[in-house]
């Protein structure tokens, strides 16, 4: 007994004089670095709704301030790592109210989902019941919104969320804003009655700096948004056309964002009928563009009225009419609408071969190729394995013009849908040509022995889309309106009364 008390205290000793593990030597401001490099809001401005398969019970600015008590001093001393404000169920609220203090003066990043009061799950989701005390709990910090992303799935969610909302709310920080309203609509007549509602001013006349617009099922004023200029980033979703924009209202709103570089409608933009502007509008910053569920004479009235020299990304997605005249227009000689494009994504498409061969023709710097035959003709794909006259005083030794291969520049091609001996068909006709595609991602569907094969030629992946049966247990009730994507569509009346379908890109 004496003889451990007397070496109790001599190995007390030696366990003091141990150094302290390396991360709990590192200087403070370098350990508050470690954390805001591994801070993630967990948000995806594509696709913010999109929840991961299993969200995590604890974040993980939470997780290393519960680590030891040096830890926890410095990161309740980092303000920047308490900035993410999403509120999707009731705990919420509380931990919102927390953060809000931690956070101090610096911006935020604002995210609130409201369900359906038939997909309400209590401690799960947020409700109506608790929308008041959501808005209640942010907007006395609205000055310090940096981004707002607000999605309900009822009407009544949504007049309470415009009463909040058309209140004089300062916010001069924010840059970001998306504003979603989702619902199953169940019959045209419920669709028609909430189209005919008068749109109310949000966010009462002021200096603003927003720089990110989405509206998806949400119709304002049009005329008197202010947030509408000055914008780098615009998507419009799900309007019919008594709410859309008139053709002059869409006129100043595109003359006001100069600096636009990326535009994406879906189901949405002007009204059919447009007044054709004196001059074209320049969008020269212009370089995505995506078009989906969209008429023709809009698409052609847009493609007109706008000047789009470098967009460098487009994606269409545009069933159910006969889209031939638009690759028309886009393959004119004497100007070409997209001289720069390098990267085409075709997820629907009806068009004849000859429209889709001549805007080929005209695309030679295309780099990225994706295409789903699900929803677009093969024929279309026919046209790939065809040469076309080289452009300039080029022939051969025997004195005939020289030919090259339709998208000389392609380095990636990405399908579905299509059999695998065109897949196969194709990489070889590139290869033998010169022109080799070095990457092919392939829809797992499609995978056999052909393609499997094809690892000799080019570099071969595959890939899922979510909207595939075996995959549907995958995903959570999560979904967005971008996710119709590779769903069966039918009509676009029906495309807003119904909820949507998986998909993710």
């Amino acid at each position: 007994m004496l003889s451990r008390r007397r070496h109790g205290p001599s190995h007390t000793a030696h366990s003091a004089q141990q150094p302290p593990a390396p991360a709990l030597r590192l200087p403070v401001e370098l350990l508050s670095r470690v954390f805001l490099l591994g801070f993630d809001n967990g948000i995806d401005p594509r696709y913010p709704f999109k929840r991961r398969p299993l969200e995590p019970t604890t974040t993980f600015e939470v997780l290393v301030s519960h680590v030891c008590h040096h830890w926890r001093s410095v990161a309740l001393h980092t303000p920047c790592l308490w900035t993410s404000i999403r509120l999707r169920k009731g705990s919420h609220i509380t931990r919102a109210k927390t953060f809000l203090k931690r956070s101090q003066s610096v911006l935020l990043d604002v995210f609130l989902e409201i369900v359906a009061p038939h997909d309400h799950i209590s401690g799960h989701t947020l409700s109506l019941a608790e929308l008041d005390d959501a808005f209640d709990t942010i907007t006395p910090h609205s000055s310090r919104w940096s981004s707002f992303i607000v999605r309900v799935n009822d009407m009544e969610s949504k007049e309470a969320a415009r009463r909040h909302l058309r209140r004089y709310l300062p916010i001069p920080s924010l840059k970001t804003m998306q504003l979603w309203h989702l619902e199953d609509w169940g019959t045209a007549q419920n669709l028609w009655a909430s189209n005919t509602r008068p749109p109310v001013p949000l966010f009462y006349k002021q200096e603003l700096n927003i720089r990110h617009v989405s509206l998806v099922g949400i119709n304002l004023l049009w005329a008197q948004s202010g947030y509408l200029s000055g914008l780098t980033q615009l998507e419009l979703a799900l309007h019919s056309e008594a709410v859309r924009p008139s053709g002059e209202d869409w006129e100043t709103i595109m003359r006001n964002c100069p600096d636009l570089e990326r535009l994406s409608l879906h189901y949405s933009g002007p009204r059919a009928h447009l007044i054709s502007p004196e001059r074209a509008v320049a969008l020269l910053r212009l370089t995505n563009l995506s078009l989906t569920d969209i008429d023709l004479d809009v698409v052609l009235q847009l493609i007109r009225q706008m000047e789009m020299p470098n967009v460098r990304a487009l994606k269409l997605e545009l069933p159910d009419q006969d889209f031939s005249p638009l690759f028309h227009r886009l393959s004119k000689p004497d100007h070409i609408v997209f001289p720069h494009l390098e990267r085409l994504c075709i997820t629907a498409l009806d068009c004849e071969p000859d429209p889709w061969r001549a805007f080929l023709a005209c695309t030679s710097s295309i780099t990225r190729l994706e295409m789903d035959f699900r929803r677009v003709p093969v024929d279309l794909f026919e046209a790939l394995l065809t040469n076309v006259p080289s452009p300039g005083p080029f022939s051969d030794i025997h004195g005939e013009s020289l030919c090259v291969v339709r998208l000389p520049s392609l380095q990636e091609l990405k399908v579905a849908g299509l059999p695998s001996n065109g897949l196969t068909k194709f990489v070889s006709f590139r290869a033998d040509a010169g022109y080799p595609v070095p990457r092919c991602w392939v829809h797992h569907k499609l995978r056999n022995e052909a393609t499997d094969s094809l690892s000799t030629q080019t570099e071969v992946e595959y890939f899922v889309y979510s909207d595939d049966d075996d995959d549907a247990d995958d995903d959570d009730d999560e979904c967005s309106y971008r996710e119709v994507a590779s769903g069966d569509l039918v009509s676009e009346k029906e495309l807003l009364m119904r909820n949507p379908v998986r998909h993710s890109d």
